[in-house]
Parts: C-alpha cells; sequence; structure tokens
C-alpha cells in the first residue's frame, strides 16, 4: 500500500509539472505575440519539449515501480 501511495504521490507531482510548464509556456508566447486562441492543435509544436519530457519522467516511474519492464 505505501508503494501506491508513494507512486500515487509522484504521480500527481509529475502531473502539477507539466500543468505549471504549459502554464508558463502559454503566459510566454502570449507575451511575444506567438500564441494563437483557435484551433485545438494550433499551438500544439511549442509544446513538443514539455510532452517529451513529460513523457520520459512518466515511463520513469512506470519502471521504478515495476509497471513496465525497461
Amino acid at each position: 500500500m505505501q508503494q501506491k501511495a508513494d507512486l500515487e504521490r509522484e504521480v500527481a507531482k509529475l502531473f502539477k509539472w507539466n500543468r505549471r510548464k504549459r502554464e508558463d509556456l502559454e503566459k510566454e508566447l502570449k507575451k511575444v505575440g506567438k500564441w494563437k486562441s483557435f484551433g485545438l492543435d494550433t499551438n500544439q509544436q511549442y509544446y513538443a519539449e514539455i510532452i517529451k519530457e513529460f513523457k520520459e519522467r512518466f515511463l520513469a516511474l512506470q519502471i521504478k515501480y515495476g509497471i513496465v519492464q525497461s
């Protein structure tokens, strides 16, 4: 049960990091006039590095807790 609680805590922390990074990027893009407020994937290219790092961190957690094999 402790391992599950630790995993849940780390996943919540990762999602919080993701949300904060995306919000910071959105603010920066708006500040420099690059943000487009229409279309679902309009700004997606700007999020590529955040998405990549999120996936890497999430996979690392899955490996750490034995959910997937490395």
